[in-house]
């Protein structure tokens, strides 16, 4: 079954818990038959409400407006992360060529924000400043369709990890990979402010590596609930 499915099952079942209801109960207050209740919560084949109305009802009486929407395919991650790293590595040649003292402006301004991020342990900042400097790379690119895409898929890996993260129990492996994070980034700001393509390729290794390793303590912590 897709694991998108599944965390939306368990995202529902924890929070049904939390309010101390039943899946009767719940069934009955959304008006949303018990038997789908216990599918969409079970444990061999999930289902999802493909209806909006219906993933309203669940976050209403649930109180939790994030089921509303519905994850995104998470078994797409990784092709989607290589795609998307592939796109930035071609970008890296057009970013050197406008790299100027206007562009070296803003991305100092980036990267001051994101070591104030690390300094007070903000990760709404720290987010923030990485995702800018992609942006700016993936701007470089003279490729505006293939740019819209990369960029699509950019927000929706992101608001993943800022978002539905937060509502089932990431292992210690994840926490501690995303904070190993921290010198990678650096080095990819440090690269990119130099304009040197061997530094930033070499940064990417570095920053795709450690992002599969997310993808894949991401995949095992959803395979375990």
């Amino acid at each position: 079954m897709p694991r998108s499915h599944k965390l939306y099952g368990y995202i529902v079942k924890t929070r049904r818990n939390e309010l101390g209801l039943t899946q009767k109960q719940l069934a009955e207050q959304s008006l949303i038959g018990e038997r789908t209740i216990q599918d969409i919560e079970g444990k061999k084949e999930k289902i999802y409400p493909h209806k909006y109305a219906t993933r309203k009802q669940l976050a209403t009486i649930l109180n939790l407006a994030i089921l509303e929407a519905f994850p995104p395919d998470i078994d797409d991650f990784r092709s989607l992360l290589e795609e998307r790293f592939q796109f930035e590595r071609e970008s890296i040649i057009h970013f050197t060529k406008k790299l100027d003292k206007n562009l070296v402006h803003t991305l100092s301004g980036v990267y001051d924000m994101y070591k104030k991020a690390i300094e007070d342990d903000n990760l709404h900042m720290k987010g923030l400043a990485d995702r800018s400097l992609h942006t700016i790379i993936i701007d470089a690119h003279p490729n505006l369709e293939r740019k819209k895409a990369v960029l699509s898929n950019q927000f929706l890996y992101i608001n993943f990890f800022e978002i539905w993260s937060s509502h089932f129990p990431i292992d210690v492996y994840f926490k501690n990979s995303r904070d190993n994070n921290i010198p990678i980034h650096q080095k990819l700001f440090s690269a990119a402010l130099s304009g040197d393509t061997n530094q930033m390729n070499e940064a990417y290794d570095l920053h795709l590596e450690a992002s599969l390793k997310d993808i894949e303590a991401l995949i095992n912590c959803i395979d375990r609930i």
